[in-house]
């Protein structure tokens, strides 16, 4: 399986009911300022409580300026 980055240059890039699945070595570059709000965010298979989500919480998966907010 080849992984890699997805860029989102702003935050209407996903819908809010989205689920967003991250496997290791797969990143997502939030590209953008402000909040993506998505439904779930999975990393490594794992569902992820409600709260935000950066490249400062989630160095690992997330990069750039913006932010995941999941419900």
């Amino acid at each position: 399986m080849k992984l890699g980055t997805l860029w989102f240059t702003n935050v209407k890039g996903l819908g809010d009911q989205t689920e967003v699945h991250l496997a290791d070595g797969a990143t997502l570059d939030l590209n953008f300022t402000g909040e993506m709000r998505i439904g779930k965010l999975y990393l490594d298979e794992k569902l992820q409580p409600a709260g935000s989500y950066s490249a400062v919480t989630t160095p690992k998966f997330i990069k750039g300026k913006g932010i995941l907010k999941t419900q």
